[in-house]
């Protein structure tokens, strides 16, 4: 809708008056009735107003900086005004009256604010004339964007990566954000969040070959999960299982990045409806330092049953990033190109989007320019991440590990027999003994070894013929090379 036709539609309100189920309705300064209606979800098939324009309003009330004062002047002179005000910021910021809080309900479609009493065609209409302009085409002149000549050279912008991320994630639904965070941030009788205590769990200390036998938790849930990964030996990265301070007792710590998340769409939002996302980010070193600069594409997110989320993401990225190149990160993202290296270069990550929105037919022929994309800064999260690395344990320590588990379970089944043989154990405990004592043994000669071996390889359709004397000793272990 141009500003002509906003014009024209403003002063057309006051003289129109269509039925209740019509997109413009009663005079302007007579309001909505309480049961008015502007037709919900049908006002984008009458064609009156654009999907533009309709899904601005939708933005507009669900905006955080829309107050009971704001919408109470768009309003204004309509004699339900303040009757309109009130109950659209009621609906949405819920029983307690505050936004961001766990009973919060947005309004998550047209239906959903038609709902809202004295909210009508008149309301409706002051709600389009003051978001309508955000839906007009920008002058190219005035603002970055990207066309197709954006990436005719050679792209990338910086060090990249381009592969399928995989992350293990802890997943809430049926829950909205606000009352999630409300869960996260509550305390129990120590004072500690919830989000605190679910951050760190203490059950990765078992993945510690690194630091010695005797410093690695041998409780049962511990050695269950080294039980299922045997294939790879990991260790927390050195100085996150330090002793404590206090106690002596080595505890695993985490590191903890802060980060600032500019994400990016067109104003249709084409990018989310295609499971695409588009971000800027920087990250922190401290309070005053950045070190690193991202731009990061991502497309096919999903979470298993399992927790795992999978993307294919491929990035770009600037360590220590000038003043300028901070400055001008959301520039960059919108024009497609960085200058991280002396000159412009396009950005790998944003060209795959690109080539996405070309290949769907969503680009823009205007003002002389072929395959326009228009990107917006749509969303910004500060977040902060905790985190830890594993590494693949050294060799030495595989091997040191393997050492002192055989002295010490041959150790076990010495003491074990001497008990039996001096019958100083009998009944129940005599046949838990004589059960360790078969263990021990059968890890000790490599029986049970190759017994395990053998049936997983016959689940697998192989022959089981894997002999105890084929186990290497600790002495023999090697290196796992690529080919």
């Amino acid at each position: 809708m141009t500003k002509f036709q906003r014009t024209t539609l403003a002063l057309l309100v006051s003289l129109l008056s269509l039925s209740s189920g019509a997109c413009v309705g009663p005079a302007s300064t007579e309001g909505d009735s309480a049961n008015a209606s502007f037709g919900g979800a049908a006002a984008k098939a009458d064609g009156f107003y654009t999907e533009c324009e309709l899904r601005e309003v939708l933005q507009l009330v669900n905006r955080s900086t829309t107050t009971f004062a704001s919408l109470d002047e768009l309003f204004f002179p309509m004699a339900t005004h303040e009757k309109a005000a009130t109950n659209v910021i009621a609906h949405r910021n819920g029983a307690d009256g505050v936004l961001g809080t766990g009973d919060d309900d947005l309004f998550d479609d047209l239906g959903e604010l038609d709902g809202v009493d004295f909210v009508g065609p008149a309301a409706l209409e002051r709600m389009i004339v003051a978001v309508a302009e955000t839906c007009d085409l920008p002058v190219l002149a005035d603002r970055p964007f990207i066309d197709e000549d954006t990436f005719a050279g050679t792209s990338g912008g910086g060090w990249g990566r381009d592969n399928v991320e995989l992350e293990a994630t802890y997943t809430a639904t049926g829950v909205t954000g606000a009352r999630l965070r409300e869960i996260l941030v509550s305390t129990d009788d120590r004072g500690r969040t919830t989000f605190s205590r679910i951050r760190k769990n203490s059950d990765l200390e078992a993945f510690t070959y690194g630091y010695g036998v005797d410093e690695m938790p041998w409780d049962r849930d511990s050695h269950n999960l080294r039980e299922d990964m045997p294939y790879v030996m990991l260790t927390i990265e050195s100085g996150r299982f330090d002793p404590d301070e206090e106690t002596g007792i080595r505890e695993l710590s985490l590191g903890t990045d802060i980060m600032d998340d500019t994400y990016f769409d067109t104003q249709g939002f084409d990018l989310l409806h295609r499971q695409l996302s588009l971000r800027g980010r920087a990250r922190w070193d401290d309070a005053t330092t950045i070190r690193r600069l991202l731009i990061a594409a991502k497309s096919g997110s999903t979470v298993d049953e399992e927790g795992i989320k999978s993307a294919s993401k491929i990035d770009v990225r600037k360590d220590y990033p000038s003043t300028e190149q901070i400055a001008s990160v959301n520039f960059d993202v919108m024009r497609g190109t960085v200058n991280w290296s002396g000159r412009d270069t396009p950005v790998e990550a944003i060209r795959t989007i690109y080539d996405r929105m070309s290949a769907d037919g969503v680009l823009l022929d205007m003002q002389g320019h072929h395959g326009v994309m228009l990107l917006e800064p749509i969303a910004h999260l500060r977040s902060t991440r905790s985190r830890l690395h594993f590494n693949e344990a050294s060799l030495r320590y595989v091997q040191g590990l393997h050492t002192a588990g055989t002295e010490r379970i041959s150790s076990a089944v010495a003491s074990a027999e001497e008990m039996l043989a001096a019958a100083a154990v009998t009944g129940a405990d005599a046949a838990v003994l004589n059960d360790l004592v078969a263990l021990g043994k059968g890890i000790l000669d490599h029986s049970l070894i190759a017994e395990r071996a053998n049936s997983a390889l016959i689940a697998e359709r192989l022959a089981g013929t894997y002999h105890p004397a084929t186990v290497p000793m600790a002495a023999g272990f090697r290196t796992v090379t690529s080919a």
